[in-house]
């Protein structure tokens, strides 16, 4: 799944590939030691401050962590 994610980023369908990511990560922050999580805030990252989906799902991650 984490793997699928990262080649739909890879084609630019970011937000599917957050989207895929979201589910587990949402219910386990450190689901598969750690590295969803890693591979998911690196997609946000290349991202960038400006975008729109990155910032809806940054919105959603920080909901979890406070």
């Amino acid at each position: 799944m984490a793997e699928l994610a990262l080649q739909y980023h890879q084609v630019n369908r970011d937000e599917e590939a957050l989207e895929l990511m979201w589910t587990p990560l949402s219910r386990n922050l450190n689901a598969l030691d750690g590295e969803l999580k890693k591979s998911f805030m690196d997609i946000l990252s290349a991202l960038g401050q400006g975008n729109p989906i990155a910032a809806k799902y940054r919105r959603q991650l920080y909901s979890l962590l406070y």
